[in-house]
């Protein structure tokens, strides 16, 4: 559903943008949860999804990266 983006191509990004703010305000008005409820339950549900990837590690092909990054031994 979501292709890489290219830096160059606004057109293909704004698609993009609308199609994810559709799927996560079906999943929002699907869930149960009150920290995400009322009206600025959307933005809520972006800046923490912001807040994970920003936590993440860069991945560089190895598990080594990843199981460091999550705390976790290899």
């Amino acid at each position: 559903m979501f292709g890489k983006l290219k830096n160059d191509d606004d057109a293909a990004w704004a698609k993009a943008n609308v199609r994810a703010s559709w799927v996560l305000g079906a999943a929002r008005l699907s869930s149960d949860a009150l920290w995400c409820a009322g009206a600025q339950g959307l933005r809520k549900v972006e800046a923490a999804l912001f807040m994970l990837g920003y936590g993440l590690p860069l991945l560089r092909g190895n598990r080594e990266s990843l199981a460091c990054g999550l705390g976790m031994e290899t």
